[in-house]
């Protein structure tokens, strides 16, 4: 998806459902996905089914989200591997 967007020069905007189905770590998506595009592309706009507007990674209810979002990951990692064992 990334080279994609990056390789195309029509593409003004972004939109995905869940940034936290892109990774279960807190910063993969900014670090690995919207920093780079940005990095070329600076007026490109990212936008989430979750967000109201324009999705931005250094918006403190979206940081909030995504701590959250990978603390209900780790916990529910802890209930498969009680399960499973």
């Amino acid at each position: 998806m990334k080279k994609f967007i990056l390789s195309t020069s029509i593409i003004k905007g972004i939109i995905f459902y869940d940034e936290s189905r892109v990774s279960r770590l807190i910063e993969d998506f900014v670090l690995h996905i919207v920093g780079p595009i940005r990095e070329e592309k600076p007026d490109i706009l990212f936008f989430s089914t979750k967000t109201d507007g324009i999705w931005d990674e250094k918006n403190p209810l979206v940081q909030i989200r995504l701590s959250y979002d990978y603390e209900e990951s780790q916990k529910n990692l802890i209930r498969r591997v009680i399960i499973k064992n």
